[in-house]
C-alpha cells in the first residue's frame, strides 16, 4: 500500500526492495484498465519504473470524492458513504465522512505527526499524536489516515520503490503474470505489490507483520485492484478493496472524482475545531479509552465511531 515511497518511511529504520515471485498473485479475470499491454521488452527494473511513471506523474496534491461500501468490524451490516479527501504532499490528509447510516458524520485531519477527529453529530473534538492512533488497531476500525491515499496512489509509490533496487538486479518471476516487489519496511513487517507483466499496473497489494518469528508472517491489510481509470491525465485506481484482519472490516472504493495538482494550501489542513468547540478540545487518549472493551462490573458507555 503507499503515500509517496520516499516520504512515507522517514520512519522506517532500514529499507530493502527486491522482486520476487509470490505464488498467492492470480490474474483476476474482473481486472479492467484503460492501458495496451507493454510493446517492447522491459530493459531492466529502472526501464519498468519509467513506465509506470507514464501512467502516473508525480502527484503532489489529490483532491477526490470516493464512495465507499463498508462491512465487518464495528459496521452494523452494511454501510454505503461518500468519503471527501484532500491530500497534500508529503504528509496532509484531511478525510470525511458524510452520508452515514449510523455513527454519525465524522472527519480526520492529518498533518504531519498530529491528527485531531471532528465527531459532528455528537459535537466532539479530539486531537493528539498520530502515533496514539496508529497504535491502537481499534482506532478506526484499524484505517490509518494514510491508507486511502497511498491505495491511490500506488503506482506513484511503486515506481520510486523500484529506483531504489540495486542497478543491475534483474526482474526475477517464474510466472508469466506477475512480479512481486516486497519491501522490508523494518525487521517485523513487509509489504508487497502483486504487478501484472502485462502492463506493470499493481492487481494486488499486502501488508504482513510479525513478532519477531520471521517464519510466521500474518496479513494485517490487503488490497485487491479491480479497476483503473484516467483522471486529468492520471491513471488511479476507480475500484479497488481493502481488508483488515485485525479487525474484520471491508472496505469497496470507487473513486468517483479526482482532482491531481490542484491548489490545496497548508492551510486547509488545520487542526483547530470549529469555533463553537474552540474551548473544548479533547486529548485523543480519551477518545481512544472509549473504543476499548467494558470491564467486567462496569457499565458498558456508548461508543464514538
Amino acid at each position: 500500500m503507499t503515500r509517496s515511497a520516499n516520504r512515507l518511511c522517514r520512519c522506517a529504520p532500514w529499507i530493502a526492495a527486491c522482486l520476487v515471485w509470490t505464488s498467492c498473485a492470480v490474474l483476476r479475470p474482473g481486472f479492467r484498465a484503460p492501458v495496451e499491454p507493454f510493446a517492447q521488452p522491459l530493459a531492466g527494473v529502472g526501464d519498468l519504473a519509467r513506465r509506470i511513471e507514464k501512467y502516473q506523474a508525480p502527484i503532489g496534491t489529490l483532491n477526490a470524492q470516493l464512495q465507499v461500501l463498508a462491512q465487518g468490524g464495528d459496521v452494523r451490516g452494511k454501510q454505503k458513504f461518500t468519503l471527501l479527501m484532500l491530500y497534500r504532499s508529503p504528509d496532509c490528509v484531511k478525510l470525511k465522512a458524510t452520508g452515514m447510516v449510523a455513527g454519525g458524520l465524522f472527519e480526520v485531519t492529518l498533518k504531519g505527526a498530529e491528527v485531531s477527529l471532528y465527531f459532528q453529530r455528537e459535537g466532539r473534538f479530539y486531537r493528539g499524536a498520530l502515533s496514539e492512533l496508529e497504535g491502537d488497531p481499534r482506532a478506526l476500525n484499524g484505517v490509518r489516515p494514510m491508507d486511502v491515499v497511498r491505495a491511490l496512489l500506488v503506482s506513484q509509490e511503486v515506481a520510486e520503490w523500484l529506483r531504489r533496487v540495486p542497478a543491475g538486479r534483474e526482474l526475477a518471476a517464474s510466472d508469466d503474470r506477475h512480479w512481486a516487489l516486497n519491501v522490508a519496511m523494518s525487521p517485523t513487517r513487509n509489504e508487497v505489490f502483486a504487478i501484472r507483466r502485462a502492463d506493470g499496473l499493481v492487481e494486488e497489494a499486502g501488508v504482513y507483520d510479525s513478532t519477531g518469528h520471521e517464519e510466521v508472517r500474518l496479513m494485517k491489510v490487503s488490497v485487491v485492484y479491480r479497476r483503473y481509470a484516467y483522471f486529468d491525465g492520471r491513471l488511479l485506481p476507480s475500484r479497488f478493496e481493502l481488508f483488515f484482519a485485525d479487525t474484520g472490516l471491508r472496505l469497496r472504493v470507487d473513486l468517483q472524482k479526482a482532482r491531481p495538482n490542484v491548489d490545496l494550501p497548508e492551510a486547509r489542513f488545520s487542526l483547530d475545531p470549529p469555533k463553537e468547540l474552540a474551548g473544548d478540545v479533547k486529548p485523543l487518549s480519551e477518545w481512544l479509552k472509549r473504543l476499548q472493551p467494558p470491564q467486567p462490573g462496569s457499565k458498558a458507555g456508548a461508543h464514538d465511531h
